[in-house]
């Protein structure tokens, strides 16, 4: 019977009775109707044309066979687009450790302030903590707490996961150890974790913490550094050993994590966002700023084979200076504004004549505007 009418019928037979007849939100493993097993192979190809995750788990509830395979699939790549969501899922979490045990990518998206007012800010954070701590088969990890307008006021957290250090601003601050409460730090929840990443992104509020949680995670190949206002409060600089992440391959960030991050490392693609987070640079302020980043990731070990620069004030001179000193260079791309003088000699095939002529060893590289 299974040959003849094939996997793609089977499974298609499969999921609509499931899904008509068993509520796709439990997965509970009780009841289950006992029924023969299926060989491995059968069970894996039906599940190959299974996409919906209420599918999955609507299988989930078709027999302990399904279950068995099921639930590691479903908890495998974890996407959490809501607060509620996640708070949920952090609360799962904490009933049931093991499940935590399957996760091998895990990424959140959420507002970094409560949409409750009264809702425990530090305990939003303290359930991602707990989370995190029993993801020990963890390797991507994507957290964005982003602030929305309007923005807080904010202030930066520089102290130690075991004892505070003070608060960046322009007041003295006498701090009572002994009764001193830290601030909600997000740097914080990555305390006590165990997993070894591959691939991270944090768009969110971090401290020199971070530099702790950085110096651990030796296995990190792709790193994301942004703030949690967009553009903004993202130029904190790491001074990281040199000896830290070995195996950085590509990262995404503002131009002063670049000049910390980049050399002396096998660093091959780099993503610069905006320079100007305060809105009082000068144009010329973020050319001497990207000028200095470029022939700091000439010093990366990569050889740097991709970059970008996301900048509305990219000035054009900026491309003779990175074909200058990065002659290996596969892909260059440039976000210029389309208003000023800066897209109308861009846009001139004969500019592009003439920094072809200054890079002659570079013919590969694409110089079409796009």
């Amino acid at each position: 019977m299974w040959a003849v009418y094939g996997w793609g019928f089977v499974a298609h037979i499969l999921s609509a009775r499931i899904v008509k007849y068993i509520p796709p939100s439990r997965l509970t493993p009780s009841p289950i109707m006992p029924c023969p097993s299926l060989p491995l192979e059968c069970s894996l190809a039906i599940f190959s044309y299974v996409s919906s995750p209420a599918t999955f788990g609507a299988l989930a509830q078709a027999s302990r066979q399904f279950r068995g395979l099921v639930i590691p699939i479903l908890y495998r790549n974890i996407s959490l687009f809501t607060e509620s969501a996640l708070r949920r899922y952090c609360k799962s979490i904490k009933n049931d450790s093991k499940l935590a045990l399957l996760v091998k990518s895990f990424s959140i998206t959420s507002s970094a302030t409560p949409q409750n007012v009264s809702s425990d800010h530090h305990g939003f954070l303290l359930g991602i903590h707990e989370a995190l701590k029993c993801m020990s088969s963890l390797t991507d990890l994507s957290i964005c707490l982003v602030e929305e307008p309007p923005y807080q006021q904010r202030h930066w957290c520089v102290y130690s996961f075991s004892r505070p250090v003070g608060l960046l601003s322009n007041q003295k601050t006498h701090f009572n150890f002994n009764s001193y409460t830290p601030p909600p730090c997000h740097s914080r929840i990555f305390e006590g974790t165990t997993f070894q990443l591959r691939c991270l992104e944090l768009r969110m509020d971090y401290d020199s913490g971070l530099i702790d949680f950085l110096t651990h995670q030796p296995s990190i190949e792709s790193l994301t550094l942004l703030g949690a206002v967009p553009d903004h409060l993202t130029s904190m600089r790491l001074h990281l050993p040199p000896d830290v992440l070995p195996n950085l391959t590509h990262f995404h960030g503002h131009y002063t994590q670049v000049l910390a991050l980049v050399p002396h490392r096998p660093v091959r693609s780099v993503h610069v966002t905006q320079v100007d987070d305060t809105g009082q640079f000068e144009d010329s302020d973020v050319f001497v700023c990207l000028k200095d980043a470029v022939e700091t990731m000439a010093e990366s070990t990569g050889p740097l084979e991709s970059i970008t620069f996301d900048d509305e004030d990219t000035d054009y001179g900026l491309l003779e200076v990175v074909l200058f000193n990065l002659p290996y260079l596969k892909v260059v791309t440039l976000f210029v504004s389309p208003h000023g003088q800066s897209w109308l000699r861009y846009t001139n095939p004969y500019w592009f004549a003439l920094v072809r002529d200054k890079v002659p060893d570079t013919p590969s590289l694409d110089f079409s505007p796009k």
